[in-house]
């Protein structure tokens, strides 16, 4: 593969959007996931890496920069930024086809080998003062990939059912954002997969907190590890504003909520 392959394209279905109206970041995970293994694929083909290397999704950063709605065609150019014996390095770019506008950008870091488990110190993190539980459930064979383990947006899926509990325990509910005409918008997303991914029939479970707190927007921290063990399999944080729906900006968050939500707080 030389220079940018197009390595996605489709549209935006009208099921795979929020209650705000935008499309929801697991969907961008999910398209993501199928532009990564396009893009290993065409390098295979081309001799960049060999046939038989067992390169694995490690870590990615994805910043979201504009809405994208229902009936939206998308498509997503790649390019290799980084190749190295151990490491491969992929910069996604995500648009908007009808627009020409640039929608979200990822990096992807690939690893020759995939982690052998979470560190201990991660593992003692994820069991934090501060954290709540926000998800818990198994991984259904309908959410595996093609190599039989949880796909990129069950990740994701799980991490923005947390988000919900969080900021409903800090009293951002949705009777609220409806009777204030409200919303809440991710901008960026860290995520680190540390361990092998579950296969179906896993218990999983997530605990999440917030990082920051700032006047309109916060920073949630999500561990999501195998309910049996304990085991750290992923983790990662997610950044966010408070909005005004009518006006689609930012807008500070009441101060009794924020009261409310400081008891998340975590360092």
């Amino acid at each position: 593969m030389e220079g940018v392959l197009e390595s996605y394209r489709g549209s935006v279905k009208a099921w795979e959007c929020d209650s705000f109206g935008h499309f929801t970041v697991a969907f961008y995970f999910e398209r993501l996931g199928e532009a990564s293994a396009a893009t290993l694929a065409s390098l295979r083909e081309n001799g960049v890496v060999a046939l038989g290397e067992p390169w694995r999704s490690s870590v990615f950063v994805a910043r979201f920069e504009r809405e994208l709605r229902a009936g939206d065609g998308v498509h997503i150019l790649t390019r290799l930024a980084e190749r190295t014996a151990e490491r491969l390095g992929l910069e996604h770019e995500l648009f908007n086809s009808m627009s020409g506008e640039r929608a979200t950008s990822v990096s992807e870091t690939l690893v020759a080998e995939p982690h052998g488990g979470a560190p201990a110190e991660a593992e003692a993190a994820a069991r934090q003062v501060g954290f709540m539980v926000g998800a818990r459930d198994l991984v259904r064979a309908d959410e595996l990939d093609r190599e039989g383990g949880l796909a990129l947006s069950g990740y994701i899926h799980r991490c923005s059912a947390s988000s919900a509990q969080l900021l409903g325990a800090a009293g951002i509910t949705p009777e609220y954002l409806r009777a204030n005409v409200r919303g809440f918008a991710t901008f960026e997303i860290r995520f680190e997969l540390l361990a092998e991914r579950p296969r179906a029939g896993t218990r999983l479970v997530v605990e999440s907190a917030l990082s920051r707190l700032g006047s309109s927007s916060l920073e949630m921290l999500h561990r999501l590890r195998e309910a049996s063990s304990g085991r750290l399999l992923a983790s990662g944080s997610q950044s966010g504003a408070h909005f005004d729906l009518k006006s689609r900006r930012s807008t500070p968050i009441p101060p009794e909520l924020r009261e409310r939500a400081a008891k998340f707080v975590v360092r």
